[in-house]
């Protein structure tokens, strides 16, 4: 690529990271239940131990660290649809929060956690920088001869940057015994498309190479780009543009050995469009390389019959072993059943030969004449000389067979000419059970219709011979009925309310009803009567359903579920001017039962209207007489500055007439005192009688900088006071009056 044009890549990737839009998508916004789920990570050793181990594994895990920034680490579930994977441990160069769909962006860019030495995934992408690392490592010591789990790739990198120096790079690196690598500290990366050698990077799988691998989620903006067909496979569910199926990762390692693995991802080229790896929960597994599983007549089951029914141990190689070989699996049995004495000699050992790839192990019971409890045999497999406690174990159960079986009826009443079914209980009959009515029949159930007592009789075999018989007198019972009717009415904001239903006829019940006249919802197993019904919504519920333990039901009535609410509607008189307290709020209301309660957030004022306010926020709260509330916020803004406020001067100064500058401590000095708040400030002028200026004060606003005239140095006599005044609403007056200088 020129260098120019590397330029203009790296530029319009910055763009679309910072502007992306969502394209023009016609899609149902997805659920909370189809949209993977993603939780942060709070301590790593517990996310490793619980999500990606799998559960009886001998492997001891240690020193268990976080690669990156741990923000960059989760779990997440739900992602079966997604992904193909459930739950597990995802890694981002991104944001957590970015994953879930629905894909509305042609890039998704987070994290920006900065540019990272990685000399392990240099060897994955060589000769580019690295950003926004995120993963996890540790050493493990396993108790079989491979190791395998599961994962999957995603990227936002696809579908435009495909075959690009921008190839987002991840691997999967394992170091240790008998490992000879050409990765950092002789590593390999276990991260290969299944059966190829090809390492897992946005170049290797996408829509032009290893597509079999590749899953296309891209937006239509994307796929138009890129010129292949819009198909999104979950556009809706996760932000992806595209990832790979379900990859296995597999090795080959020495039992009882350590070993070290790093899990990591990073961007690559710069630190835009995010990538990420799913790795399947509890997939990682070192098991040894056979398993064992118990089957009873083929089927999966654990309990077998002496002179009867006997069992088999399956004894699986695994998937990842090597086929071609001789699998010797050495086998302990255990149990309270005796081996060779309760049953046939199980060996010690048993050998699978090549391409062999299960091995039946009958277990076949010795009969006696005792009576025995139940007794059950364990047998365990071992493939791998670890000490190790947890082994893969299959378990049967053995049960004395018996002569006569458990048959009987529950005590059954039916409805005149409604349809039932009789059914006898056999608890401990050995499948398949064979039956023989006294009519014949040789069903399971009768199905049948009276309109008077009648009686039955069936007798019941099971496969080992045991048999036994019952019989009952199938009564009558009247039809339950069942009325229901009530009319409720709810303040806005309530939410629920109960309707107390006495139900006829013998539990449990069932009762079907609608709201609305919608789709039919159901209550079942209902075991109390009185039944509490819980009203949920406003509407029409009518009840369509009714049955009892025996019989249909018939049901009627219909409950009427009504919201009610009042509104205050409010006349208001501002303030004729600034500062003044002439404003008023009256209230009428609308709707509601009266008498209304009116509390007002001003201490005591219990009625609709309120007089002699002031600007500002008046809070009210109206109850009516059946319990719904209303509040009410009512401003009352204060009138315009050029609103002129007929202010009585006179009654809001207090000029002195006469001070008396003797230093005696009383009267010593001159000011005016006005009513701040209607005046906004004052000013005032002193001149003796000849006209000539003896004092000027500072224009005041607060009592905290009134001026005083001390009038120290003049003789006494009258003096002419000239008065300047700003009032509140901006206005000039002037006011004069004479002050008395005495000593």
């Amino acid at each position: 690529m020129k260098q120019n044009t590397l330029y203009q890549v790296y530029f319009w990737r910055i763009l679309f990271s910072i502007f992306a839009s969502p394209p023009l998508l016609l899609f149902c916004q997805a659920t909370d239940s189809t949209i993977i789920q993603i939780t942060p990570a709070s301590d790593i050793e517990t996310l490793v131990f619980e999500e990606f181990i799998k559960k009886g594994n001998c492997v001891q895990i240690e020193n268990i660290q976080t690669i990156g920034n741990i923000k960059s680490i989760g779990s997440f579930n739900n992602g079966k649809d997604e992904i193909g994977i459930n739950n597990g441990i995802v890694f981002s160069t991104g944001n957590l929060e970015d994953i879930p769909g629905p894909n509305l962006s042609t890039g998704i860019s987070g994290g920006r956690y900065g540019q990272s030495e990685v000399p392990y995934l240099g060897k994955v992408v060589q000769g580019v920088s690295f950003f926004d690392v995120a993963g996890i490592e540790f050493d493990f010591t396993p108790t079989s001869d491979f190791v395998s789990f599961s994962y999957v790739f995603a990227s936002e990198e696809y579908c435009e940057y495909v075959n690009s120096e921008f190839n987002d790079a991840f691997g999967f690196f394992v170091s240790g015994p008998g490992i000879e690598g050409n990765g950092f500290n002789e590593s390999i990366n276990v991260a290969k498309i299944e059966q190829k050698d090809d390492a897992v990077t946005i170049n290797n799988v996408n829509h032009l190479k290893n597509e079999a691998f590749f899953v296309n989620n891209l937006g239509r903006i994307d796929a138009n780009q890129c010129g292949i067909p819009y198909a999104p496979r979950n556009i809706s569910s996760i932000e992806f543009d595209g990832y790979t199926t379900k990859l296995q990762a597999f090795f080959s390692v020495i039992p009882c050995e350590t070993y070290h693995i790093r899990l990591v991802v990073g961007d690559v080229g710069d630190d835009i469009l995010d990538s990420a790896v799913f790795l399947e929960g509890k997939s990682f597994d070192t098991n040894g390389s056979a398993s064992i599983r118990a089957l009873v007549n083929g089927r999966i089951d654990s309990l077998v019959y002496e002179n009867c029914l006997d069992g088999t141990f399956v004894i699986d190689r695994s998937k990842l072993s090597d086929r071609d070989s001789l699998l010797t699996v050495e086998l302990a049995v255990l149990g309270t059943a005796t081996n060779n004495l309760d049953f046939e000699l199980i060996p010690s050992t048993i050998t699978l030969g090549s391409r062999e790839l299960r091995k039946d192990l009958p277990l076949t019971v010795l009969p006696d004449e005792l009576i025995e409890s139940l007794e059950y045999v364990d047998v365990v497999v071992k493939t791998t000389t670890c000490d190790c406690e947890e082994r893969d174990t299959a378990r049967l159960y053995i049960q004395d067979s018996k002569e006569n079986l458990n048959v009987f009826f529950d005590d059954d009443l039916v409805c005149p000419g409604q349809t039932f079914t009789l059914n006898p209980n056999v608890p401990d009959g050995i499948q398949p059970l064979s039956y023989i009515w006294a009519s014949g029949d040789t069903t399971e159930s009768i199905i049948d219709v009276i309109t008077e007592p009648k009686n039955y009789a069936v007798t019941v075999t099971d496969v080992c011979g045991a048999t036994n018989n019952d019989a009952i007198e199938v009564q009558l019972q009247p039809v339950p009925t069942l009325e229901i009717a009530g009319d409720f009415t709810w303040c806005i904001g309530k939410q629920t309310d109960e309707v107390l239903i006495n139900l006829p006829g013998q539990a449990p019940w069932t009762l079907n009803y609608t709201i609305d006249n919608q789709s039919i919802k159901s209550l079942d197993d209902i075991m109390v009567t009185p039944f509490v019904f819980s009203l949920t919504e406003t509407g029409l519920y009518n009840f369509v359903g009714f049955n009892d333990r025996h019989c249909n039901g018939i049901v009627s009535g219909e409950v009427i579920v009504s919201d009610i609410s009042f509104n205050i509607k409010e006349a208001t008189t501002l303030p004729s001017c600034q500062n003044a307290t002439d404003g008023q709020i009256a209230l009428s209301f609308e709707g509601g039962t009266p008498p209304f309660s009116v509390q007002w957030n001003i201490e005591n004022q219990t009625t609709p209207t309120l007089a002699n306010l002031a600007s500002g926020d008046y809070t009210v709260n109206v109850v009516d007489q059946i319990g719904c509330t209303v509040e009410g916020i009512f401003t009352l803004s204060e009138a315009p500055s050029f609103t002129r406020c007929n202010i009585n001067i006179t009654e809001n100064i207090y000029v002195p007439n006469v001070f008396s500058p003797n230093g005696d401590g009383q009267n010593d000095a001159f000011t005016i005192f006005p009513k701040f708040g209607l005046i906004q400030s004052i000013s005032y002028q002193l001149f003796d009688r000849w006209g000539n200026l003896v004092f000027e004060s500072q224009p005041m606003d607060s009592y905290e900088n009134l001026d005083y005239w001390e009038g120290e140095d003049y003789p006494a006599a009258v003096y002419y006071c000239a008065i300047k005044i700003t009032l509140s609403d901006g206005t000039i007056e002037h006011f004069g009056t004479d002050v008395t200088l005495v000593y």
